[in-house]
């Protein structure tokens, strides 16, 4: 089993906010229909260049919204 440290948690705890602060920045402006549409044409693009049967590392991120 792995455990993070107190620094570890406290560590995590300011990345984790720095990643949500950071796509509310990139989210700014988009619409859910923009995003929407913006995970098809990635979708397709991955499509395009064989990405395989491995979903792209941001399928459904249109759909999550930081807690």
């Amino acid at each position: 089993m792995v455990t993070l440290t107190e620094a570890g948690e406290v560590a995590f705890a300011r990345l984790r906010d720095t990643a949500i602060a950071f796509d509310a920045k990139l989210r700014a402006g988009l619409a859910d229909a923009d995003l929407a549409t913006l995970n098809t044409l990635l979708g397709r693009i991955a499509a395009n260049v064989g990405a395989g049967e491995a979903a792209p590392p941001w399928a459904d991120l249109a759909d999550r919204r930081p807690e």
